[in-house]
């Protein structure tokens, strides 16, 4: 009941979300603990405790039926679905409605026909986790379709790139798609990880999956102000997760023509920043990026108009670099950013800032593709990946090392859904709420990981960058499997 602006979120950077920080949990209940007692309350839940109701992923049932010539063509795919959502709704629906953009993979298939249900469960509530449905949807489809080309006696790789989606096509519950670039990225796994269907080794065997994911943006706001020493300030209100600060500094850096050391990222509480995304759904920086950037461009022309009054030179003729201002030609006439900066005081434009807001687009295809190579112990069952090959469609890579870092986590994530997690249930209650129940990957466990970036600039997006995160956590299941 009370209005907005008696309400102050002070936000602090976190090492990762993944959507389990999506749904509030315990915090209304600290918050009304707070306005109870007027002192500050911290609640810290148990690892038992997390485990038991912190909006675990969804577990799901899938049917798949799928028409296809003798010569592979996809012709028809019939899907059931049925989503466990647990005790509560959470966010089941929006899980389930995504879904329908993804049950039919990531292929142009003329026909399609889905039947899609949430229903509640007597488990833990589910909530968000990395590409919330994706998983589950690629590991059926894409077992399916190794099934099919194994019946046909085709090649794996090739069944998809025949079927793959291209330009212009739909997915169910999309419009025609665009920056489709899923059978150059099959095939740069493919070529990366020496792909053959030739002779196999005993107790080896080599898996391929194609999927895709939607990636968006909301809307956003961000400022771009220029210091008196030449430096520049962001001011923002979107949480750093994994490394999205560094790239919108190296946006400004690039526009400005200043060092990246010279950027500071200031991250204000909910009173005083700019309107700012969710830190979810692989779009803080593609959200956050298009406005930060369009503040830096205008800041950009103020910078050029404080500073041709100076030099009484023509705007259109002067060169920004290097931290300087300077006439087309000749370097020596020029002035730093310091004393642009300075002069635009008592400039009668003023002091050089800007704010700038960039509004909601459309959802994007974003593929990824993986290989594995595992070898399995016939006496033990005990599994060794030798080898994990991905390639992932990332628009363009603003960070590169920041997006390989993000698809290296989430192919471990995946290999641990693949091998070794599992919320266990019986009549309700969670049988191994704890990490000597539950096991997940570890760096002992984590094999050889290759990744290869196809950079295509897509439309919208700073630079032509799409979302990365939640992509490359969807095939590694049925990477596995196959």
């Amino acid at each position: 009941g009370l209005p907005l602006i008696k309400v102050r979120v002070i936000p602090t950077e976190i090492g990762g979300g993944f959507g389990g920080k999506l749904l509030p949990t315990i915090e209304p209940a600290a918050a009304a603990l707070a306005i109870k007692s007027r002192l500050p309350v911290q609640i810290v839940m148990s690892r038992a405790e997390d485990f038991e109701c912190a909006n675990p992923r969804h577990p799901c049932h899938l049917r798949y039926k799928t028409g296809v010539k003798l010569d592979g063509t996809l012709v028809a795919r019939e899907i059931e679905m049925i989503f466990g959502t647990g005790g509560y709704l959470g966010i089941g629906r929006i899980v389930s409605l995504r879904a329908d953009m993804l049950a039919s993979g990531p292929y142009r298939i003329p026909n399609v026909k889905i039947d899609n249900y949430c229903i509640y469960t007597n488990t833990a509530n589910c909530g968000a986790y990395r590409a919330p449905g994706g998983p589950q949807l690629s590991f059926a489809s894409e077992s399916q379709i190794d099934i099919i080309a194994r019946e046909l006696g085709l090649d794996p790789v090739e069944m998809r790139l025949k079927n793959a989606m291209e330009n212009g096509d739909r997915s169910p519950a999309t419009a025609p798609l665009k920056n489709v670039n899923a059978k150059e990225t099959l095939r740069t796994a493919a070529r990366a990880s020496g792909w053959s269907a030739g002779s196999r080794v005993k107790n080896r065997g080599r898996g391929v999956a194609l999927s895709h994911w939607f990636v968006g943006g909301m809307a956003s706001s961000a400022g771009v102000k220029l210091n008196e020493d030449g430096t520049a300030t962001i001011m923002t209100g979107v949480i750093d997760l994994s490394g999205t600060a560094t790239s919108l500094a190296q946006i400004v850096a690039e526009i400005l023509g200043v060092r990246l050391d010279d950027v500071h990222v200031r991250t204000a509480d909910s009173d005083f920043a700019p309107h700012s995304t969710l830190s979810a759904g692989s779009q803080a920086l593609r959200s956050m990026g298009s406005a930060t950037k369009l503040a830096a461009e205008e800041s950009r022309k103020q910078i050029m108009e404080v500073a041709a009054d100076k030099l009484e030179a023509d705007a259109n003729d002067l060169v920004l670099e290097d931290n300087r201002v300077f006439v087309k030609g000749t370097s020596e006439k020029g002035l730093t950013l310091g004393q642009v900066a300075q002069l635009s005081m008592t400039h009668k434009r003023g002091p050089i800032i800007s704010a700038q807001s960039f509004s909601q687009f459309s959802d994007q295809p974003a593929f990824a593709a993986h290989v594995a190579d595992v070898e399995v112990d016939p006496e033990t069952g005990a599994i060794k990946i030798l080898r994990y090959v991905a390639a992932q469609d990332v628009g363009r890579a603003i960070n590169p090392l920041s997006v390989k870092g993000q698809i290296q986590g989430a192919i471990i994530q995946g290999l641990g859904q693949a091998l070794s997690e599992a919320c266990v249930f019986d009549n309700g209650k969670m049988q191994n709420p704890s990490f000597l129940d539950y096991k997940i990957f570890s760096s002992l466990d984590a094999p050889k990981l290759e990744v290869h970036l196809v950079e295509r600039e897509a439309d919208d997006g700073p630079y032509g960058a799409k979302g990365v995160g939640e992509p490359p956590i969807i095939p590694p299941l049925a990477a596995m499997a196959n």
